[in-house]
């Protein structure tokens, strides 16, 4: 039988239409397969804010916690337990789109007792921070704290009041001064001086009679957000000097605190500040 050349030319094209349909098939279910397997990119979030409601999970589990708070400014980090005597201070080192890198001071009890301990976690914008720390006792584990909207609240000199309706309460600390046994922080005064924010304070004793006075200055870094940074020099060498045993001349503490309203209509202080050596932390509130 002979075929003819147009059959010829048919049986051609009918071979390279099947190829070419059956290339576009495989092409087509790679693209499907890829674009099924491709992880959306996160941008970068920012971690900054005051965050509250913290939990963390410590020791394997022998410490637990409800009461975490944290401040995020400028890469600073510090979180806090007032009910575990425990304070993380430190910088973050770095977010790659959620995941984020620190390294943070331990201080419990008041007393520095671990230095530039790792921290890895994630954080979402304005929502929340988790972290796992990989020191050792209590500062092994995971925490998780949610984002304060109260951050966004603009600064004013509303940290400022005037003597004698002081900020008051206890802050955790382990100074000790004339023989007493480590007394919280009390009865802290806070006053508008020439334009910056003055704050002179006073530490009393177990019998509730001041034994030493310290001074610093508050400043606003940002006028729209609920941050204020602290910076203390203790002690204030015109008041008991002798007594203040555990202070020296240009001791430098550093830290951040919040205006916040946390027991109703009543205005709360958090604050918290460090050394060094040494960490100062807690909640006062107006009378």
């Amino acid at each position: 039988m002979t075929v003819s050349a147009s059959a010829y030319k048919n049986n051609g094209l009918n071979l390279f239409t099947a190829f070419f349909i059956g290339f576009l098939s495989i092409v087509g279910l790679q693209g499907c397969s890829s674009s099924s397997s491709t992880t959306p990119v996160v941008a970068d979030q920012d971690a900054s804010g005051i965050f509250k409601s913290g939990t963390a999970e410590l020791n394997s589990g022998a410490t637990m916690l409800n009461d975490l708070r944290a401040f995020v400014h400028n890469g600073r980090i510090i979180v806090f337990s007032v009910s575990g005597h425990l304070l993380f201070d430190g910088q973050i080192t770095g977010i790659t789109g959620d995941d984020y890198t620190a390294t943070v001071d331990v201080y419990e009890a008041g007393l520095k007792t671990q230095s530039t301990v790792a921290v890895t976690g994630k954080v979402t914008s304005e929502s929340q921070i988790t972290g796992t720390i990989t020191g050792t006792g209590d500062a092994s584990g995971t925490f998780t704290l949610t984002f304060d909207t109260a951050y966004n609240t603009p600064a004013t000199e509303a940290i400022a009041i005037i003597h004698p309706d002081d900020w008051e309460g206890d802050l955790l600390s382990q100074f000790s001064f004339a023989g007493e046994t480590p007394t919280p922080f009390d009865n802290t005064d806070m006053y508008d001086n020439t334009g910056s924010i003055g704050i002179a304070g006073s530490i009393k004793d177990s019998n509730n009679v001041q034994i030493c006075e310290y001074l610093g200055t508050v400043t606003i870094p940002d006028s729209t957000i609920n941050i204020y940074s602290f910076n203390l020099s203790a002690p204030n060498s015109a008041f008991n000097q002798a007594n203040c045993t555990d202070f020296t001349f240009g001791q430098n503490f550093t830290g951040l605190n919040s205006v916040l309203s946390e027991t109703g209509t009543q205005k709360d202080l958090i604050i918290a500040f460090t050394d060094g050596t040494q960490a100062v932390f807690g909640v006062l509130t107006q009378p």
